[in-house]
């Protein structure tokens, strides 16, 4: 089974089609997650640090890192 971690950054995110978005995620553990995802889990958030697009959710690592503790 694949750990999952949460997402840091959007690297790359494509045309919404189907409700669907084409990703390039930077996970907790540092590695890359692509794949397509449900177009409602990228969220813009407005906070006192600023503005931005945020992916909600845990991803898989491509290569089972170990979950980070909080």
């Amino acid at each position: 089974m694949r750990t999952a971690h949460a997402a840091t950054e959007i690297l790359d995110a494509g045309p919404v089609r189907d409700g669907k978005v084409p990703v390039r995620l930077r996970l907790a553990c540092g590695c890359v997650f692509e794949g397509t995802i449900a177009a409602d889990r990228l969220l813009e958030v407005v906070t006192d640090a600023g503005d931005g697009v945020r992916a909600v959710g845990k991803y898989p690592c491509p290569v089972n890192h170990a979950p980070r503790p909080a």
